[in-house]
């Protein structure tokens, strides 16, 4: 019930009304988090290893300031061959601390192996999440609004992750900065911050490892310099060494079962 006071053992954490509250080491009030009409709100906090400037513990939006975003999700080439028509309606509609498209994916939580949903939004700087149609968050219209899921999150360059557990909605906020609820753990994350995490850059091809494939895609697109490139790693829309050096970094890094393709 609303207003229970329950352990935080699982380290998940859940989005407040009005505020968010991640402390990792005291208990937490669970408050039933308002929906969007119809379906589910999934929020969640992610960070980009490539993109993240410690000096601001936020990451960078170079890439929405130089108008290299897209304004329509560009997961619809391999691997992910996702046709959602997820867009705004021209550059300006972008939010400006938007840094990238990522796409949420909702697993059974009976069989691993059904997607039951997947939805393109904007990564904003600070982690959280925007849907395209304004929604704090991603909204899935089309999903039961009580139910139980796995969560994997795809950036288009990073390594995927995958959420722990199953989480139960509509209470819905998860933090991926945490090993605690990252599916394989501290084995997935590059950390950032004290208590920090964030996914490894340089999965060109995104198909969930860091191999020497990722650095053929960055000497493929090195001529290009400029550009929407999955070769570059510190989303500044460029190609450099500053690519190579998170790809050296990131090599051999391996996702969970449950992300690659």
């Amino acid at each position: 019930p609303d207003n229970t006071l329950i352990a935080n053992t699982a380290h998940i954490y859940f989005d407040f009304n009005p505020a968010i509250v991640t402390n990792t080491t005291q208990s937490l009030m669970v408050y039933n988090l308002p929906q969007t009409g119809t379906g589910i709100t999934v929020q969640a906090r992610i960070l980009l290893a490539g993109g993240y400037d410690p000096a601001t513990s936020l990451m960078n939006t170079t890439l929405r300031q130089n108008n290299q975003l897209p304004i329509a999700q560009p997961f619809n080439t391999a691997p992910w061959n996702y046709t959602g028509s997820e867009a705004v309606s021209n550059l300006a509609a972008i939010p400006a601390n938007a840094t990238d498209w990522v796409l949420i994916e909702l697993r059974s939580a009976a069989n691993l192996d059904v997607v039951i949903a997947q939805r393109a939004v904007f990564l904003l700087n600070d982690g959280s999440l925007l849907d395209p149609d304004g929604t704090i968050g991603t909204h899935f219209p089309q999903v039961a609004q009580s139910g139980s899921y796995y969560v994997l999150v795809r950036p288009r360059n990073h390594v995927a992750l995958a959420s722990a557990a199953t989480l139960t909605y509509p209470n819905n906020y998860i933090d991926y900065t945490l090993t605690a609820n990252v599916n394989g753990g501290a084995s997935q994350l590059t950390t950032v911050a004290t208590n920090t995490g964030a996914t490894k850059a340089a999965d060109a091809n995104a198909n969930g490892s860091v191999t020497f494939t990722d650095y053929n895609v960055f000497v493929t697109q090195l001529p290009q310099l400029v550009g929407y490139l999955s070769a570059d790693f510190n989303l500044d829309g460029r190609i450099t060494t500053k690519d190579f050096d998170l790809y050296r970094s990131s090599a051999g890094a391996i996702g969970v079962t449950l992300v690659r393709y």
